[in-house]
């Protein structure tokens, strides 16, 4: 099975066709999404290592996991109709990235809704941290509590979502282990 491009003008979605060479007639299936997308069942093509062509690894969401590290770690990728991107890992654990960024949502403290700040530009995590914390209304009694203002709870870290000001307590090692570029970089120029 190959896979590949199609061809795209400026402001269209990129269209990844599949394929196939059975009984030696050419079958080409055309399908359309936000990014590059796979045929696949509703919860994404899961593709292997091969698969992932120059054209293809064009369309990854940017500084998600690098596919050949991730699979060397174990994990997989599968790439949905619409074009979204779903990471799991060798423990089982996913996270996709809608329009090229991590969702994070599954993974958020089950008591604390997303707060709205203004990210600090140039880049500042204990200041938004601080903020964040403060308009949550984070404090040493709360659950979860925080030990010091300017630092998320322990366990837990401060995600600054794509929109630049929203920010959302997420579980610290699934924040780390799955890559991302977010709202921190967009306020501060890197995500163009």
């Amino acid at each position: 099975m190959t896979y590949k491009i199609g061809n795209v003008s400026k402001g269209q979605s990129k269209a990844l066709e599949k394929v196939e060479k059975p009984d030696s007639k050419a079958n080409v299936e055309g399908v359309y999404g936000q990014e590059a997308v796979a045929k696949g069942t509703v919860k994404g093509n899961k593709l292997k290592i091969e698969d992932f062509t120059k054209e293809i690894l064009e369309a990854k969401p940017m500084n998600s996991p690098i596919p050949e590290k991730w699979y060397k770690k174990g994990g997989s990728i599968s790439i949905e109709n619409n074009g979204t991107w779903t990471y799991t890992n060798k423990s089982g654990t996913s996270v996709s990235y809608p329009n090229g960024y991590p969702d994070f949502t599954p993974f958020m403290h089950p008591n604390v809704k997303p707060v709205k700040i203004e990210v600090h530009s140039p880049k500042n995590n204990p200041k938004d941290f601080e903020n964040t914390n403060k308009a949550a209304r984070l404090t040493k009694d709360t659950d979860p509590p925080i030990i010091d203002i300017r630092r998320p709870p322990d366990g837990y870290t401060w995600h600054h979502h794509e929109d630049g000001k929203t920010m959302m307590l997420v579980d610290e090692d699934i924040h780390r282990e799955f890559r991302h570029i977010g709202g921190q970089s967009k306020v501060n120029g890197k995500n163009k």
